[in-house]
């Protein structure tokens, strides 16, 4: 994909961020970029949970290049140990589980999977992205000055990507792309 648009866009020594917005605006796909070729060890090793968020406030809307490959990405996840780390621990014992108000009785369901199938999509005609979860029960003035030349996002190595949800800043999906010249 290459486009010229406004985006969100941020960069330091180390990286550059961009931010795409879906076409709802509710959702969005953040892409940060190390700017040495083999920097994403680097990157993941010092990436924090309100990163995403302060390059976000760091970055700002202008005209930008964006240069991005073809990828795509199907994974199958059993979540269950996820959400039992998160504290959702009854519901998956069927002695202490109380789904009461489906069943209208309290100890004949529990959950005995949870499942997740997500799907990212990046080609010529934009980003698409899904996800399944299945619990199974068991402009300015003139001015002389030329303007800043139009900063150059080009994706051809290692890279993280992340899709949130705008409004509350929760991440949906996050992954990285190794080798973005193969696809």
């Amino acid at each position: 994909m290459n486009q010229t648009d406004n985006f969100r866009y941020w960069a330091n020594d180390n990286i550059q961020f961009l931010q795409m917005p879906y076409i709802d605006n509710r959702i969005s796909m953040s892409i940060v970029l190390p700017k040495q070729k083999d920097g994403l060890s680097t990157i993941e090793k010092t990436l924090l949970m309100d990163s995403i968020s302060i390059w976000f406030s760091k970055s700002s809307t202008t005209k930008v290049e964006v240069f991005l490959p073809r990828f795509k990405f199907l994974t199958n996840t059993n979540i269950k140990q996820n959400l039992q780390q998160l504290g959702i621990e009854s519901a998956f014992n069927y002695k202490s589980a109380d789904f009461s108000g489906i069943s209208g009785h309290q100890d004949s369901l529990f959950i005995e999977k949870a499942l997740q199938k997500a799907f990212i999509l990046v080609d010529e005609e934009g980003t698409e992205a899904s996800s399944i979860d299945g619990i199974l029960a068991g402009v300015g003035g003139l001015s002389s000055k030329l303007p800043p030349p139009i900063p150059v996002f080009r994706a051809d190595h290692p890279f993280l990507f992340v899709i949130n949800e705008n409004s509350t800043g929760s991440i949906l999906f996050i992954g990285r792309v190794m080798n973005p010249l193969k696809n």
